[in-house]
C-alpha cells in the first residue's frame, strides 16, 4: 500500500509513505532509486531519463511501466513529436518515506549495507583514478600491528615523485583508542568540518568537483 501523507496539488512538494514491502523492497535494489530520482522534481521522458542514468530505452521503459502501475510516477502530460505522441512523466511526490521495519528479510545492517554501496561505488572509482593521476604502480602491503592486521594499497615510485605531487583522494582507515572525552571532542570536529563544507555547492560550470565522506564510530 501506498499512502499520501502530505498532499499537494504541486507532486513537487508532496510526500508519500511506502507501507507495502514488495513496493519498498523496490527502493534498496541496484540502480532502481536512482531511476524513479529522474523522474522526482521533473518532468521527464523514458529517452531522457535513460540518458541520465546511462542504461538502455527498454530498461528504463521497463521500469516506468512499473513506477506507473504502482501509482509512484504520473503521465505529466503528452507532447507531439514529428507526429508522435511522446509522453512526459513525473514523480507523484517529491519525497518517498519507506520505514525500514517494511523491508522484510533483511537486517539493518543489509539495508545500510545497500544504500552505502550506491555512494561507495562512486567513490571508489574517483579514488582509483586519482591514484592514478599519481603513479601507475602501486602494490598491496599486508601487515599486523599492535592493533591487529592491516592490508594496504600504496603507490609506488620508480623515481622521485613529481612536485607539487598532483591532489590525491583523502581515504584511509585507522583504529584508535581515546578516553571518552577526547572521542567526544574529536567527533564534534569531524562534524562541524564536514557541516561547514557540506552545503558548498556552486552551479558555476568551471569549478572542480569533489566527493566528501567521513566516518567515525565506536567499535562493538
Amino acid at each position: 500500500m501506498i499512502e499520501q501523507i502530505l498532499t499537494s496539488a504541486d507532486p513537487a512538494s508532496s510526500q508519500m509513505e511506502i507501507t507495502d514491502p514488495r513496493v519498498a523492497a523496490l527502493f534498496v535494489k541496484p540502480h532502481v532509486a536512482g531511476y524513479l530520482a529522474q523522474f522526482i522534481g521533473a518532468e521527464t521522458t523514458v529517452k531522457r531519463a535513460a540518458l541520465r542514468v546511462n542504461t538502455k530505452l527498454n530498461v528504463m521503459a521497463y521500469w516506468v511501466e512499473r513506477f506507473l502501475n504502482l501509482g509512484l510516477i504520473r503521465v505529466a502530460r503528452v507532447e507531439s513529436r514529428a507526429g508522435s505522441a511522446v509522453k512526459v512523466y513525473q514523480s507523484v511526490a517529491r519525497e518517498f518515506i519507506i520505514s525500514v521495519d517494511r523491508l522484510e528479510g533483511l537486517t539493518n545492517n543489509e539495508v545500510l549495507q545497500r544504500i552505502m554501496h550506491r555512494h561507495y561505488d562512486p567513490f571508489s572509482e574517483n579514488v582509483a583514478a586519482s591514484g592514478l593521476r599519481l603513479t601507475d604502480s602501486w602494490q598491496l602491503r599486508l601487515f599486523r600491528d599492535a592493533t591487529g592486521y592491516g592490508l594496504h594499497l600504496e603507490p609506488i615510485f620508480q623515481q622521485p615523485p613529481p612536485q607539487p605531487l598532483p591532489r590525491r583522494a583523502l581515504h584511509d582507515w585507522a583504529d584508535i583508542t581515546l578516553p571518552a572525552r577526547e572521542a567526544a571532542e574529536f567527533h564534534q570536529e569531524l562534524a562541524e568540518l564536514f557541516e561547514r563544507f557540506k552545503g558548498a555547492v556552486s552551479l558555476e560550470p568551471d569549478l572542480p568537483r569533489f566527493m566528501m565522506h567521513v566516518g567515525f564510530v565506536e567499535l562493538v
